[in-house]
């Protein structure tokens, strides 16, 4: 592992400074700033088909514009460091699970893009946690339109009956860790928790990197 440090060292995923200790992804003088960027969400649902949301960091400032860059401009090297925080907090809250699974997209914006970030995230928690992550039991079936070009109203009806359930028998009775890059409305994370909970899933916990804070109003 230090070999490897020493030929592949991490990069700060704030400033883009080389680090050598294995326990973060941000330099010493970053940590300080991501302090006051950390806003941690965890909260207990009754009223969706998930049953709780952890979350983060709220969605702006620089944390906008590296999940922006993470999804869109190929900076999938940043998946580690948002998912290094992701476990972090899903460890300190003690939260367990039983599988993990992606939030999907449709397979023609998997080619247009060349990846998933949420099958980066996911991956990524998975290795940290020693539990199994599945890429290709949620599947959406239909291509529907990019969820930030809606209003607020209309993302729910853009996402209804989209996704489905491949394989029944993996998600029956589980705990599945749901994860997503950001948490806006919750219209596409309860879709998803929907088809999961009807196909037999016992709970589902939706892990997001950050989420809007508009979306706890009142």
């Amino acid at each position: 592992m230090f070999i490897e440090n020493l030929i592949f060292p991490r990069v700060c995923f704030i400033c883009g400074k080389k680090i050598f200790e294995k326990q973060t992804y941000t330099c010493e003088n970053c940590s300080n700033i991501l302090k006051y960027m950390w806003d941690e969400k965890i909260c207990q649902y009754k009223n969706a088909y998930f049953d709780k949301l952890v979350s983060v960091f709220q969605y702006e400032g620089m944390i906008r514009n590296k999940i922006l860059s993470f999804k869109f401009n190929n900076k999938t090297y940043l998946g580690k460091a948002f998912a290094y925080y992701i476990s972090f907090l899903l460890k300190n809250e003690n939260i367990f699970f039983d599988l993990i699974i992606p939030v999907p997209i449709h397979y023609k914006r998997f080619f247009e893009r060349g990846y998933n970030q949420s099958i980066i995230l996911a991956q990524n928690i998975s290795k940290s946690f020693n539990i199994k992550c599945e890429t290709k039991i949620l599947l959406k079936i239909f291509n529907s339109k990019a969820q930030s070009l809606l209003k607020l109203k209309d993302r729910r009806n853009n996402v209804l009956n989209t996704y489905k359930v491949k394989n029944k028998s993996k998600v029956l009775g589980k705990t599945i860790l749901l994860v997503d890059d950001i948490f806006t409305t919750g219209a596409t994370t309860n879709e998803c928790s929907k088809v999961l909970k009807q196909n037999g899933a016992k709970s589902v916990v939706v892990a997001t990197i950050s989420y809007v804070r508009r979306s706890f109003d009142g």
